[in-house]
């Protein structure tokens, strides 16, 4: 509301239910390859080699927010941001299907909802906006992912998925078999 108060977004139209709902496969296929990339095949790679999750939660998050391809410091404050969002919910939850529905949230309620840009790319969404970018409160040509707001956004899920209680221990999570 406050970017339309401030004219940084202008809406054109609203609601369109069957842009909406042709996005979500192939915002979940995405979303699923990402997140197996990362969690899944680099995170426990750098962790079977380093034995150090802190370490290989950072490295994998550094790789994230280089692979968005970021334009500035801010945008590879928010994607490393993210990496680390989605990476210790992988973590925390032991599964990666915690984070790729915060993932597939995430992106979907920026871009096919709200209409926003994704990690550069232009959406169809409920809301045909038309944006003048500023870094502070949209993100320009990013999206909110690329804003100050987003950057405290995924502080905040990062804080609410630290606040969230485990359910249960997954004794087999990141156990390697040794090598005999």
């Amino acid at each position: 509301m406050l970017n339309v108060k401030s004219n940084l977004i202008s809406i054109e139209r609203a609601f369109d239910l069957s842009a909406l709902l042709k996005t979500v496969p192939s915002e979940l296929s995405s979303v699923i390859f990402e997140e197996f990339v990362f969690r899944v095949f680099i995170f426990s790679s750098l962790f079977y080699f380093t034995r150090k999750k802190a370490a290989a939660l950072v490295l994998t998050a550094l790789l994230f927010s280089f692979a968005h391809f970021p334009d500035n410091y801010l945008e590879v404050l928010s994607y490393f941001l993210g990496g680390i969002m989605y990476g210790y919910a992988f973590l925390k939850f032991q599964t990666v299907w915690v984070p790729i529905a915060i993932h597939f949230f995430w992106n979907f309620i920026q871009g096919p909802v709200l209409g926003f840009p994704v990690s550069g790319m232009e959406q169809e969404g409920l809301l045909k906006l038309e944006i003048v970018p500023d870094m502070f409160f949209n993100g320009g040509d990013q999206g909110p992912e690329g804003s100050i707001l987003g950057i405290l956004l995924r502080l905040v899920i990062i804080l609410t998925i630290y606040l969230i209680p485990r359910v249960s221990e997954n004794h087999g999570f990141l156990k390697f078999k040794e090598n005999t």
